[in-house]
C-alpha cells in the first residue's frame, strides 16, 4: 500500500501538545509529511488504536520526526488527520 498525503489536518489541541511536549510545530510536521525528503511510511492496524500510518519524515532543516496519521475519511483523496508526532533521531 502506497502512502500519499495532500492535506494534513492538525487540531489546535494536538498542535499545542506538539509544541509543549515535543518541541515541534504544526508547520514542521506538515513540511516533513507533505513535502519532506526521505519519507518512509508504514501501514499499521493497531489492536487498540485501529488503522493508521506511521510516517517518518525530515524537514528541510534536517529535523527528523515520526508522525502518526489516520485517514480523514473513507475516500482515498490524500487527506489525513495528525494524531501525534515526536522527534525521531
Amino acid at each position: 500500500m502506497q502512502f500519499y498525503a495532500a492535506v494534513l489536518i492538525i487540531d489546535p489541541s494536538t498542535e499545542a501538545k506538539l509544541r509543549t511536549k515535543h518541541g515541534l510545530t504544526g508547520s514542521q510536521v506538515r513540511e516533513a509529511v507533505l513535502l519532506g525528503a526521505h519519507i518512509e511510511a508504514r501501514w499499521q492496524d493497531h489492536p487498540e488504536h485501529g488503522e493508521r500510518w506511521l510516517v517518518r519524515g525530515e524537514t528541510y532543516d534536517g529535523t527528523e520526526l515520526l508522525a502518526i496519521v489516520i485517514a480523514a475519511n473513507q475516500i482515498e483523496d490524500g487527506t489525513f488527520v495528525l494524531k501525534t508526532a515526536i522527534p525521531h533521531r
